[in-house]
């Protein structure tokens, strides 16, 4: 994910960076498929933050660069002949894993608001992030923001739709949660620092024309 948001933030990204960041996408997919979802919001900024052609070519490499290591595993068992025991074994158990689920939905979602209370504060400074990122006065940092909440929220809806609910499944959405709060920090706080300086300054001003017009500072 870090090499497309390197291939995101760049003007014209390179189909290389963006087909190495799929071939890393799809080989963490091997052993956690929920990174689909993280993958998703990728895939979107890729086409909608560029031109058509651009969009269709980088989202092209991103898939390619996915299916490497997956296809490679896929060969390498094939030439053994276990490629039926590779097929049931990672799609089709984790196929009946997401389709039974390991606790109810009205269980999950207990779980999972539980699991966001763990690492509330790195839910408040990333949520406050991205609603005051028209604030910061910096209009290149709201793509950035926007592809950062959007990973986020695809991490969260992998953990959700998992339904497994274990602690430790929430570690997805740990990376961007905290890019987000560490924009917060920093362009927040510059942003504050900022006000407070202008404010001495402004104040005279205020003063001045406060003064009814014609009256001296000495009357």
């Amino acid at each position: 994910m870090l090499a497309g948001f390197a291939a995101i933030a760049r003007v014209r990204p390179t189909l290389l960076l963006v087909a190495a960041a799929g071939g890393l996408l799809g080989a963490a997919a091997c052993v956690k498929q929920t990174v689909v979802f993280e993958a998703l919001p990728l895939a979107a900024f890729l086409v909608l933050q560029r031109p058509p052609g651009g969009g269709l070519k980088a989202l092209a490499s991103l898939a390619g660069g996915g299916l490497v290591f997956p296809a490679g595993f896929a060969l390498l068992f094939l030439a053994e002949g276990h490629f039926g025991a590779l097929f049931e074994d990672v799609v089709l158990s984790a196929a009946g894993r997401m389709g039974s689920g390991y606790v109810p939905w009205s269980e999950a979602v207990l779980r999972f608001a539980i699991e966001l209370m763990l690492v509330l504060p790195l839910v408040i400074l990333g949520a406050s992030a991205w609603v005051f990122r028209r604030a910061f006065g910096a209009p290149q940092l709201r793509p950035a923001i926007g592809f950062l909440a959007a990973w986020a929220a695809g991490a969260l809806a992998g953990v959700l739709l998992g339904r497994a609910m274990c602690d430790f499944y929430m570690l997805p959405a740990l990376p961007p949660l905290c890019l987000l709060s560490g924009v917060f920090l920093e362009h927040g706080i510059a942003h504050s620092r900022a006000n407070r300086a202008l404010a001495p300054s402004a104040a005279p001003a205020c003063r001045t024309r406060s003064r009814p017009s014609g009256m001296s500072a000495s009357n």
